[in-house]
């Protein structure tokens, strides 16, 4: 924060320091001036027949106090004694302007300073209602615990993430250590899980790759058992007209036999080649039958392989459940590594450190006493301030966010701090306190109110201020009024 030791406010308050001095001087020299007339008195006679009138004086010598009240009013002082030379018209006269000279002089003066005094009240706001304000943070800890270590003390500064207090980490680090345990437990369970899924789905897919190929030869064998079939039913159809037709010969010859007609051997002919054709029936018949239990048979292996392609087929039902089973530890060793989370943090909440640069203000707190989770132990006030200026709502028509300001502490006399208007309250002090008047009680009384208007400070570490000091503050608002 720089400090000025002559800015323009310090000649200000110099120029009005010494405007002070002058007017209290000519009050002095007026006050001698009129005790010198005292000091000689007038007597003699007034001729009008005897000439021009002729005023002769006398000088009385009179006891004159030898102290008078100094320009404080309150200092005595040695004053000279006045002559006794005879004193004429002239020097009565050069006394009574002396005394015209000097209280012209004296307004002379007084108007120079009132109109100085009224133009800096022109472009200046000051109060001395305001402090300087900063950030009181309560250190508190956010677990239970007994207190081991404290390594700070009262005004001390320290930085932010500086240990503060050390709290017992054993209960603690028990309940890490078993948070890693279970995190490491269900890891292991989900390994395993996760190297079943594959194998069982390996030997799922296996059985049901042979049990396809096995039902696409059947189905193969089938169609041809089929194509079989068909060419036998056509095989024997034929067959059957053969041996229908020879038995239509076989039965004519017969007859023609019985009349005489033809001779035995046509007969024995026919006989033979119905005996021909009956057998190739037969036997086209026979070849039937066994394609179509064939094809029966192959139905039903076919049945048979599909069943055990649906039994092969519950081993990715299986397989579900397995990559259930690892979903299920997934999230479980989600949850173990959240817990663990947890855990460290409340391990960590063992060491107590600062969030912010500053100096401890306060400990409330000894080794070996027992802390619970937000008890204030500790004050810390951060190295931020700045001043809150609470100025009269008649004051704040020209103040403005920006506007330069100059404040003086009592701490440090004759130096000038600087800084800016940072923000206005948007209500009234009383309207933020913990019972604010209600005007609608029927006592009503007319009260200027005060708004609070926070200012920045330029900081300067040769001349540190602290939350609490009072402070004057001037707001340079410009000419505004003009």
């Amino acid at each position: 924060m720089p400090v000025r030791s002559a800015g323009p406010g310090a000649y200000r308050r110099a120029w009005h320091r010494g405007s002070v001095r002058v007017i209290r001087g000519s009050f002095y020299a007026l006050y001698l001036a009129m005790n010198d007339d005292d000091a000689i008195s007038e007597t003699g006679s007034k001729s009008t027949t005897d000439g021009p009138e002729k005023i002769v004086y006398k000088i009385e010598e009179k006891e004159l106090p030898r102290t008078l009240p100094g320009p404080n009013g309150n200092l005595n002082r040695p004053i000279p004694q006045l002559s006794t030379k005879p004193k004429g018209s002239l020097a009565g006269r050069i006394k009574q302007m002396s005394f015209y000279g000097l209280a012209g002089l004296l307004l002379v003066v007084a108007g120079i300073y009132g109109m100085r005094w009224y133009n800096f009240h022109l472009s200046h706001e000051t109060t001395d209602n305001a402090q300087v304000e900063g950030r009181i943070i309560t250190i508190s800890p956010r677990t239970a615990g007994v207190v081991d270590k404290i390594l700070v003390d009262v005004n001390q500064r320290v930085k932010a993430g500086d240990l503060l207090v050390q709290l017992n980490p054993e209960p603690l680090r028990i309940e890490l250590d078993q948070a890693r345990a279970a995190v490491e437990v269900i890891k292991a369970k989900l390994a395993a899980a996760q190297l079943s899924v594959p194998l069982e789905q390996d030997r799922t897919e296996a059985k049901l790759t042979e049990a396809r190929a096995q039902v696409e030869v059947m189905k193969k064998s089938l169609v041809t058992a089929r194509a079989d079939l068909a060419r036998t039913e056509k095989e024997t159809a034929g067959f059957k007209a053969q041996m229908e037709k020879a038995d239509l010969d076989r039965k004519r010859m017969e007859q023609l036999r019985a009349q005489g007609v033809v001779p035995q051997q046509q007969l024995d002919e026919a006989i033979s080649t119905y005996n021909v054709a009956k057998s190739n029936y037969e036997a086209s018949l026979a070849s039937q039958q066994v394609a179509a239990a064939k094809i029966e048979s192959l139905k039903n292996q076919i049945k048979q392989v599909e069943a055990q392609v649906a039994l092969a087929q519950t081993g990715h039902t299986e397989t579900e459940m397995k990559s259930q089973d690892v979903k299920s530890l997934e999230a479980e060793l989600a949850q173990a590594e959240a817990n663990l989370a947890a855990a460290q943090l409340r391990f960590s909440y063992t060491q107590i450190t600062a969030p912010v640069d500053g100096t401890i203000g306060k400990r409330a707190v000894e080794i070996g006493e027992r802390v619970n989770i937000g008890q204030p132990i500790m004050a810390l006030l951060s190295e931020e301030v700045w001043v809150v200026a609470n100025l009269k709502e008649t004051q704040l028509e020209h103040v403005r966010v920006g506007q330069p300001v100059e404040f003086t502490v009592d701490t440090y006399p004759g130096r000038v701090f600087t800084g800016k208007v940072e923000s206005i309250s948007p209500a009234t002090g009383a309207k933020f306190s913990l019972l604010p008047p209600d005007n609608a009680t029927g006592n009503f009384t007319k009260v200027v109110q005060r708004i609070p208007v926070r200012i920045t400070v330029d900081k300067d570490p040769d001349y540190p201020i602290r939350p609490g000091m009072s402070v004057v503050v001037t707001i340079d608002i410009g000419y505004a009024n003009n």
